[in-house]
C-alpha cells in the first residue's frame, strides 16, 4: 500500500473560497469528494463546467497528473456528469462508517466499476508511455 500524500490545504487565491478547491483528504479520491462543498447547507458545486476537472487535476499537483501535464483533453457536459457519479459514491462510502451503518452496495459497485476501467489510451505527443507500453529511445 502506498503511503498517503501529505495532507494540505490550498485555495486558489483568485477564487471565491466557497468554490475554491481544497485538498485535505490525503488522497485524490477523498479530495475529489470535496468538489461538492457545503453538502449540509446550500451546496457549492466546484465542478460547475467542463473546464473545472482539468483545473482540479492541475491544482491537485504531483501524483494527480503526469509531469509535465499534457494539454487537457476536451471534457463534455456528459463527461462532467459522469465524473460526479463516482464522487458521490465515494462520499456515500466514507459517510457510512461514522453514521454507524453499512455502506450502500450501489456505492461500492460504482466505485469498483470506475476503478476497473482501463487506463486512458495514450495520445500522440504524450510524454510518458501508458501501462504495458515499452519506453523506446529515439
Amino acid at each position: 500500500m502506498r503511503p498517503a500524500r501529505p495532507v494540505r490545504r490550498r485555495h486558489g487565491l483568485d477564487r471565491d473560497p466557497a468554490v475554491a478547491f481544497t485538498f485535505i483528504g490525503g488522497r485524490p479520491c477523498l479530495d475529489s469528494v470535496a468538489t461538492l462543498g457545503r453538502r449540509h447547507t446550500t451546496e457549492a458545486e466546484r465542478l460547475p463546467d467542463p473546464t473545472a476537472p482539468a483545473r482540479w487535476i492541475e491544482e491537485a499537483g504531483p501524483g494527480a497528473a503526469p509531469e509535465p501535464a499534457p494539454e487537457p483533453a476536451p471534457v463534455t457536459a456528459r463527461d462532467l456528469t459522469d465524473a460526479r457519479g463516482p464522487r458521490e459514491a465515494v462520499y456515500g462510502l466514507v459517510r457510512a462508517a461514522p453514521a454507524g451503518r453499512e455502506p450502500e452496495s450501489a456505492d461500492g459497485e460504482r466505485v469498483n466499476a470506475t476503478a476497473a476501467r482501463p487506463h486512458l489510451a495514450p495520445r500522440p505527443g504524450d510524454p510518458r508511455p501508458g501501462p504495458g507500453q515499452e519506453v523506446r529511445e529515439p
